[in-house]
């Protein structure tokens, strides 16, 4: 049985990276700025023909539909006078197929952050104290998030392009993610420059909210610790009262 409570202690940890990568990916696709950024650095607009009105609205109708706030990302376009769909057929699937892999994204965050939440209720139930266990849990989790963090973003400085295209093969079973930069409007929003831009930006959110975390949890634990050091227990009361010791 001792297993246990090993395994959940472990389960605690790992649930650390797991948390801090699934609420930065929910972050990315749902922030109108990061989107508006991306447009305006890889000029868009002169790429696509659409002016930045319409880029601004074509990014919000993404953000809405990644949301789960509107049931298709499909943006008309006007020109010439006349109403002419954004996107085809295969980007609608490809879309459909991101936002499918988004709705993981948010079952394993709300999955993650449930158990996190009743671990450490469960532990602190079982023993105020063990509120430093926690701390020190939670400060591993965070050292093991920068250590696959790094691990993660030295392959990709040496070669995103082919992890970026492995992902693809992974993540779809359709070749809808095969997108031709001259004729659609998808990979002519959203170039490759893009994705890159966005996974430093994730791995700065990551690396940032783990930083910050693990520096928190460890200064309460240590602070904690030293206290504890320093506080006679009632034994300890009892002998230095016999002693003559104020």
């Amino acid at each position: 049985m001792k297993i246990l409570p090993s395994a959940a202690r472990y389960l605690f940890i790992i649930c650390l990276p797991v948390i801090l990568l699934t609420s930065t990916v929910r972050y990315e696709f749902s922030s109108l700025p990061v989107y508006e950024h991306g447009l305006k650095k890889y000029e868009i607009s002169h790429v696509t023909g659409i002016d930045e009105t319409q880029l601004t609205e074509i990014a919000q109708s993404l953000v809405d539909y990644f949301g789960f706030n509107s049931e298709t990302p499909q943006f008309v376009l006007e020109k010439n006078g006349k109403s002419v769909p954004l996107f085809g057929p295969h980007e609608l699937i490809h879309l459909e197929d991101v936002r499918d892999l988004l709705s993981i994204n948010n079952t394993v965050f709300y999955g993650t952050l449930a158990y996190l939440v009743l671990y450490s209720l469960f532990s602190l139930a079982k023993r105020r104290n063990n509120w430093q266990k926690l701390a020190r849990g939670a400060f591993h989790g965070c050292i093991l998030t920068l250590v696959l963090l790094s691990t993660t973003g030295i392959i990709a400085y040496f070669n995103f392009e082919q992890l970026f295209l492995q992902f693809h093969h992974l993540a779809f079973t359709n070749p809808y993610w095969m997108l031709d930069p001259a004729r659609d409007y998808l990979i002519m929003l959203f170039p490759a420059g893009f994705w890159e831009d966005a996974a430093i930006l994730g791995a700065g959110i990551i690396g940032g909210k783990a930083i910050v975390l693990g520096g928190i949890v460890w200064a309460a634990a240590t602070h904690s610790e030293r206290q504890n050091r320093g506080t006679p227990t009632p034994r300890r009361r009892q002998l230095d009262d016999h002693n003559g010791v104020c």
